[in-house]
């Protein structure tokens, strides 16, 4: 009876492992790199297909990149910043000198007609006034008040033609929110005896009047 197994053909054990072994013998799929392999192994691959050629133009391009950077940034640099807008400055008011003072009994101590300064209001603050009364104390004899007669407390003739506007006095909403509207007036203080004007009650009315005063 014949034998009816048939032959396997066998591959020496040898020659099986040095084909396992050969790159060759893995197709193609077997030569791509696998995707994790590590970053540095990518870098030595594009190096040897590029090569140096590449590499110099590569590095031409970054340079250059950063060289157009560094001029953007310089011309920047250099514009002129926009301004910031500043506080506002305040109002100067001019000095106005009281008419018939003299008929009206006020008077300064040398005799000259009392001043104030006057900033008009506008909108709903037309109606409302805010007055400042200029300090400057008493005069308490003859000697002090004649002292005071060639100075910006005894005489509208030393007085500053305008004087600054600011803080309660301002026009401006920001540095004074509550009265910036309102009307406003300065009264220069310069009779010695605390706005009660030529009385004969005051030392000033024993005051010599000065001839000398421009």
């Amino acid at each position: 009876m014949a034998d009816s197994r048939t032959a396997v053909p066998t591959t020496p054990v040898g020659i099986a492992s040095a084909r396992s072994s050969d790159p060759a013998s893995r197709g193609p799929a077997a030569r791509m790199p696998s995707p994790s392999a590590p970053a540095s192994r990518h870098l030595r691959l594009w190096w040897r297909r590029r090569g140096r050629g590449g590499a110099v133009a590569a590095t031409f391009a970054v340079a250059l990149l950063a060289a157009a950077l560094l001029l953007s940034l310089s011309y920047y640099a250099s514009l002129p910043l926009a301004p910031t807008p500043g506080p506002r400055s305040s109002a100067l008011v001019g000095l106005t000198l009281l008419r018939r003072a003299e008929e009206k009994g006020a008077l300064c101590l040398d005799g000259s007609a009392p001043g104030y300064h006057l900033q008009k209001g506008s909108g709903t603050g037309s109606q409302s006034w805010l007055i400042h009364l200029e300090g400057g104390g008493w005069c308490r004899n003859l000697k002090s008040c004649a002292s005071r007669q060639k100075s910006i407390l005894g005489s509208s003739h030393y007085m500053e033609s305008q004087v600054e506007f600011a803080g309660m006095l301002s026009d401006d909403v920001d540095q004074n929110p509550d009265f910036y509207h309102w009307n406003k007036v300065k009264i220069r203080y310069c009779d010695g005896d605390h706005f009660l004007g030529m009385s004969k009650t005051s030392f000033r009315s024993c005051l010599p009047i000065p001839t000398d005063v421009d």
